[in-house]
C-alpha cells in the first residue's frame, strides 16, 4: 500500500455536497422570483394596454365632439326609431337592442329627440310629431315596407 497517495475524506465530500446543495437552492430561488416578476410584469403589461386602449377611445371620442347646432333650415330634426319588436316583425333583430341605438341616434349632431316607433305603422308618429319632411332608408321602396311608404306619403 502507498501511504503518500491521499484520497477525500468523507468529511470533505459531506461539505462539498452540502455547498453544491446551497447552491442548488439560492439557484432554484433565483429562478422562481424571476418567473414571479415576469407574471407581475405580464400582468402589468395587460393592465397597461386595458388603459391605452381605454384612452384611444376617449381620445376618439373627444376628438369627435362637435357642437350641436340649435337648429338649421329643416328644423329640430326629430327622429322615429323602430323598438325591438317592430324590427322582428319584418327583418332579423338588430345586434344593439333599442336602448343602445336609442343613444347613438340621440348623439347624432343636429338630433333634437328621438322618439320610439312601436309599430311599422309611421302615421301615429306623424300625426303627433307633424313633421315638413321624413326621411327614411332606401327599403321601404320595395318589399313589406311599400304600403307604409305609401301611408306616410298620404299622411
Amino acid at each position: 500500500m502507498r501511504t503518500g497517495t491521499r484520497g477525500f475524506t468523507l468529511i470533505e465530500m459531506m461539505v462539498v455536497l452540502g455547498v453544491f446543495a446551497l447552491l442548488g437552492v439560492i439557484a432554484s430561488q433565483v429562478v422562481s422570483g424571476v418567473i414571479d416578476n415576469q407574471a407581475i410584469i405580464n400582468d402589468r403589461g395587460s393592465r397597461l394596454a386595458e388603459v391605452q386602449r381605454a384612452m384611444q377611445i376617449l381620445q376618439r371620442d373627444v376628438v369627435q365632439m362637435r357642437a350641436r347646432s340649435i337648429r338649421d333650415e329643416l328644423g329640430d330634426p326629430i327622429a322615429a326609431l323602430l323598438i325591438d319588436s317592430a324590427i322582428a316583425g319584418y327583418q332579423r333583430l338588430p345586434y344593439m337592442h333599442y336602448d343602445q341605438r336609442k343613444i347613438v341616434m340621440e348623439n347624432i349632431v343636429g338630433v333634437k329627440e328621438v322618439v320610439a316607433q312601436e309599430t311599422l305603422d309611421y302615421v301615429p308618429n306623424l300625426l303627433k310629431i307633424k313633421p315638413d319632411y321624413v326621411l327614411h332608408r332606401d327599403d321601404w321602396n320595395t318589399g313589406v315596407l311599400r304600403e307604409t311608404r305609401q301611408r306616410v306619403i298620404d299622411a
